[in-house]
């Protein structure tokens, strides 16, 4: 591309991140550690937001709560896709955010049906088996959260790659890091491929989160070297507040009453 073509598109990409109202950087860094570490401490009972289920069988998040959260999560990526419509990749990798919270309801109920199953067969012996009340709702939640998962893992996973393909014709430098995001499921699926039947449906739903959620850190880190910001926080009012508003939502998704 010539000079004047790749000033005017570096111009571009930075307005729109400027438009865009979804933690970033360092800010987006944190949002998703503390999802994968919570995402991961349910298969050992204990939800990270709520201490007072500590240790207690798990079961899948209440529906009302969960429809709150999901308000909250979903509502700012909707924002920031119509300020962000003028180029798509942004849309789409705004859309790619919401894959930890899909992954979440599929992971909600996975980890609820297999404590569930574990605590039936405690009582065998007996003949008895207890009636589940969440059982029709874990299943909503595994259906839903897989579909869900795995349209919006393919659509942040699609947008990341198109910006950073739009940004090495350009002659942009990106760092070398993006590399180990593409990296990453493969490492977890070779790891798959050799201890899943150690481990069961654990270690898969590990390695299925990873797959469709680390196109995430490639984002971050690619907004945070075109605007310089590696804060991460929106630079607009209402971007910070969309941004805050989409954080609170992703933490609620781990409150259990």
């Amino acid at each position: 591309m010539s000079n004047n073509t790749t000033s005017a598109y570096e111009e571009m990409l930075a307005q729109q991140v400027v438009c865009y109202g979804l933690p970033y950087g360092t800010f987006g860094l944190i949002c998703w550690i503390l999802s994968t570490v919570s995402s991961l401490l349910l298969y050992v009972n204990i939800p990270l937001f709520s201490p007072w289920k500590w240790r207690k069988p798990h079961q899948s998040q209440a529906l009302w709560l969960a429809l709150i959260s999901s308000a909250l999560t979903i509502g700012p990526t909707i924002h920031t896709c119509i300020q962000c419509k003028n180029y798509w990749p942004f849309t789409v990798i705004a859309i790619g955010q919401l894959s930890p919270w899909s992954f979440k309801i599929f992971n909600d109920g996975l980890a609820s049906i297999t404590k569930s199953e574990e605590r039936n067969q405690d009582v065998f012996a007996s003949n008895t088996k207890r009636n589940e009340p969440s059982e029709g709702r874990d299943l909503f939640y595994i259906i839903f959260g897989a579909i869900l998962s795995c349209i919006l893992g393919f659509s942040g996973w699609a947008g990341m790659t198109a910006l950073y393909i739009g940004l090495i014709r350009v002659s942009h430098a990106v760092s070398k890091l993006i590399w180990a995001v593409y990296l990453t499921p493969i490492v977890f699926a070779a790891i798959a491929f050799c201890c899943c039947h150690f481990r069961g449906w654990a270690l898969f739903a590990v390695i299925a989160y990873f797959s469709a959620t680390t196109h995430i850190l490639g984002s971050h880190l690619i907004f945070s070297e075109i605007s310089g910001n590696w804060g991460g926080f929106p630079l607009t009012k209402l971007g910070l507040v969309s941004s805050f508003i989409f954080f609170i939502g992703k933490r609620l998704l781990y409150v259990h009453f």
